[in-house]
C-alpha cells in the first residue's frame, strides 16, 4: 500500500453513493411536496379571482343601468311598481279550471257518468 492513499472498494463506493441519493431524495421531497401544493392552492386562487371579476363586470352595468331614469324605471316595474293614475292588472290562475299545459275537458267528457249506465 502507499502512503497516504486510501483505498475504497467499488462497493462501498456504491453505498455511499446510494446512501447521499437517498439522504438528498429525503430531504427535497418536502419542499417538493410543498410546492406543489402551493401550485394547486395558486390555480384554485385563479379561478376564484376569474369568477369575482365576472361578478364585479355584471355588477358595474347593472350599476350603469340603474343611473339612468329608464332603467330606473324599468327596475322599478319588474318590483311591481306602478305610475300615478295607472292601475296594475294582475291575473290569477282559476283554482278549479284544467292544469297548466292541459287542454280543457270537452263537454261530452263532462257528462255525468251515472247517465251514461
Amino acid at each position: 500500500m502507499s502512503k497516504g492513499r486510501l483505498r475504497l472498494r467499488p462497493g462501498v463506493v456504491a453505498a455511499l453513493v446510494l446512501l447521499v441519493l437517498t439522504w438528498g431524495a429525503a430531504k427535497l421531497s418536502d419542499p417538493l411536496r410543498e410546492l406543489r401544493r402551493q401550485g394547486q392552492e395558486l390555480a384554485a386562487l385563479r379561478a376564484q379571482r376569474d369568477v369575482l371579476a365576472a361578478e364585479k363586470a355584471r355588477l358595474e352595468a347593472r350599476k350603469r343601468e340603474l343611473a339612468s331614469p329608464a332603467g330606473r324605471e324599468r327596475a322599478a316595474r319588474r318590483l311591481g311598481y306602478i305610475r300615478p293614475g295607472e292601475r296594475r292588472l294582475v291575473f290569477v290562475p282559476d283554482e278549479a279550471g284544467p292544469e297548466a299545459g292541459e287542454a280543457p275537458a270537452e263537454p261530452d267528457e263532462q257528462a255525468d257518468p251515472a247517465q251514461s249506465r
